[in-house]
């Protein structure tokens, strides 16, 4: 685990491994441990792995700037060209998965490092999530944080079995969402949605990209449907497709 300065922030990031590096991003309210931490050991057998924990989440910094995807791929861009990172495969799981897309589109045009491959795993940033006045959820916003909201979020969006979120497993989580303090950013990120059209992964912005890409969708995905993968594999020059049941 380590930090680097970028722009005045002090961002954290994991990394194990040797090979070819292999740069991993989570999702809202999360950080790079607890998304990732249970497959970084194996990843770690083949690739050089770095996760960082983006901007407003997990150890590292959290102004109280507007966030957005536009941000967090600046960021990204920051940190790859931090460590001297050219070469790698860039892999994004939900709000990830958006950054890692957006960044993906708009690396060579802004002289960032491209990468060389491209995972997205029930990738957040369809153009389905823009806001639309008078639609039903266009105004939600996300739930104060406390224990029963913890539990009512992990058996309803992120386990397709309930069974698997006990009265413990919510308590830790809980700590941990108020130890790392990240709920202004996720309102932020809510807020501003809407606020500039052009980061949504639609099929103009897709249909550029030339490298391997693999989407990854669990069929269960209540929060992000599978239909948000089968579009971006179809907008995707090349892309395979691949669900995974029961998840």
């Amino acid at each position: 685990m380590a930090y680097f300065e970028h722009q005045g922030c002090s961002l954290h990031y994991e990394e194990y491994g040797q090979g070819a590096p292999l740069v991993l991003l989570h999702g809202l309210g999360s950080s790079a441990g607890f998304d990732w931490g249970a497959v970084i050991p194996e990843l770690a057998k083949h690739y050089h792995v770095l996760a960082p924990d983006q901007l407003g989440f997990g150890s590292s910094a959290k102004p109280l700037i507007n966030y957005g995807p536009a941000t967090w791929v600046d960021m990204l861009g920051g940190f790859l060209e931090d460590r001297g990172v050219t070469r790698f495969d860039l892999a994004g799981e939900s709000l990830g998965g958006w950054i890692a897309g957006l960044y993906a589109v708009r690396a060579r045009a802004a002289g960032l490092p491209v990468p060389d491959r491209l995972v997205l795993v029930d990738a957040a940033g369809h153009p389905a999530m823009k806001p639309v006045p008078g639609r039903a959820g266009s105004d939600a916003v996300l739930p104060v944080l406390s224990l029963a909201a913890t539990r009512e979020g992990l058996s309803r969006f992120v386990f397709h079995d309930p069974d698997v979120v006990d009265a413990d497993m919510a308590r830790r989580i809980f700590a941990i969402r108020l130890a790392e303090g990240a709920q202004y950013t996720q309102d932020s990120f809510w807020r501003n949605l809407g606020g500039d059209p052009s980061v949504f992964l639609d099929q103009p912005a897709l249909a550029g990209l030339k490298l391997p890409v693999l989407v990854v969708w669990g069929e269960q995905d209540k929060l992000l449907p599978p239909a948000f993968g089968r579009d971006y594999a179809a907008w995707i020059p090349g892309a395979r497709w691949v669900t995974i049941p029961d998840a």
